[in-house]
């Protein structure tokens, strides 16, 4: 936790905690349902149809650069709209398919993922820049975040809470026994094509700051996690909020103290949390169900919540100081490793010295003849060449003619 405690100090961190909360916790009142009703792998493929929504606005904005119209262009190739009409149109589809046939919206939903995911990798191949912008949107650029970005996002996070929190009992309702919903006059394939629309609404927006493997964990851990200790939808809701924050606090906790991605990270950190509540459900029901000491009804459902809410609390701060502990200790070690010399902390490796060799060099007196290097007097000067010392022109030889004048003798 201390790791988190220092990371706050920056900005960057800053947003990048608050885009998590704010995405988990919308992600988290959706994921209940989308375990309720079935629709994870209608989840992936939404996503996948996300991201070729944003390969088309990245394709599109670089043949407009080409052809001088991007200024013209700009608010038509926006990567949010493109990706928002890419995936409204993965939900028509979706809405066409006829209620009941299961088999068909299975394998229409796989086609759906197939075609997304080719399409975003060619896109993407295709388009300057592409392998970089895929790698941000596939394992997402948390700390990239902006303050326009939570901007955005913010208002569209309301309203879907707002509207789940509203129709909660039409969606239950519709996600448990749809037969009998529409024996009730409820118009099921409304709340569907609804359910669908506000699931692809957050995803647009989500997958842009996050990327696509933090939001499919976001839209599928924390609802699993509360159907398994939760028989009522309203603290199941709850029990999903908080393990999207324990989630998140675990993760970015985890990828500030030993330097990780924050995205698979926090990813990874979901996985565990939910591989740990499985073991003690498991567990507690091998433990106390042959006893007959299980708590029954709503008594029993609030004490499993409230111990989950406080497991999951605990689980995080102990979990996040000991990565601290541990990333301190390996920072600290890197350190000492790497101090400059001079510094209290740098250990300046053992030299191993050669022997001396001064009685293997050859005697200077013997190398200058023995002449003025055990006595002290300087050496003899060497005898200057004939006319090396003189400044003007050599003397003409005897019998030579004398020069004409004004013209130099030959040298």
């Amino acid at each position: 936790m201390s790791a988190i405690i220092e990371q706050l100090h920056y900005g960057f961190f800053q947003r990048a905690l608050v885009a998590c909360l704010m995405v988990g916790t919308v992600c988290a009142l959706l994921s209940a349902y989308v375990v309720l009703r079935r629709l994870v792998f209608t989840t992936v493929a939404l996503t996948q149809l996300s991201s070729a929504g944003l390969g088309v606005s990245a394709l599109a904005q670089g043949l407009a650069v080409r052809a001088g119209l991007l200024g013209l262009l700009a608010p038509y190739l926006a990567p949010v709209p493109t990706s928002l009409a890419m995936t409204l149109v993965g939900v028509g589809i979706l809405a066409l398919v006829q209620p009941g046939r299961r088999s068909r919206t299975d394998n229409l939903v796989a086609l759906l993922y197939v075609g997304g995911w080719a399409a975003s990798i060619l896109l993407y191949a295709v388009a300057e820049r592409g392998d970089t912008e895929m790698a941000a949107i596939l394992y997402g650029d948390i700390l990239g975040v902006m303050g326009r970005d939570l901007l955005y996002f913010a208002p569209v996070a309301a309203i879907v809470a707002l509207l789940v929190l509203w129709l909660g009992k039409e969606l239950l309702f519709t996600s448990f026994d749809p037969e009998t919903a529409v024996t009730y006059r409820l118009p099921v394939w409304i709340y569907d094509v609804l359910f669908l629309s506000l699931l692809a609404l957050v995803i647009v927006f989500a997958v842009k700051m996050l990327g696509l493997m933090l939001v499919f964990g976001y839209l599928v851990a924390p609802g699993t996690a509360a159907l398994l200790v939760c028989r009522r939808m309203p603290p199941a809701l709850a029990v999903a909020v908080v393990f999207a924050a324990a989630m998140s606090l675990f993760g970015l906790g985890v990828a500030a103290a030993w330097d990780l991605p924050p995205g698979p990270a926090v990813t990874a950190a979901g996985v565990a949390l939910l591989l740990g509540i499985g073991l003690v459900r498991t567990v507690g029901a091998w433990v106390f169900r042959p006893a007959g000491r299980a708590l029954p009804g709503l008594q029993g459902e609030t004490a499993r919540v409230a111990l989950l809410t406080a497991a999951l609390l605990v689980a995080t701060v102990v979990a996040a100081g000991l990565a601290s502990h541990i990333g301190e200790a390996r920072t600290a070690d890197h350190l000492e490793g790497h101090a400059p010399a001079g510094s209290p902390d740098h250990h300046a490796p053992e030299v191993q010295y050669a022997p001396h060799v001064e009685d293997e060099l050859p005697d200077p007196e013997a190398l200058l003849g023995g002449t003025g290097a055990a006595t002290g007097s300087p050496p003899p000067a060497p005898r200057p060449s004939s006319g090396a010392t003189r400044s003007g022109p050599a003397p003409p030889e005897p019998g030579a003619p004398p020069p004409l004048p004004g013209r130099r003798p030959p040298p």
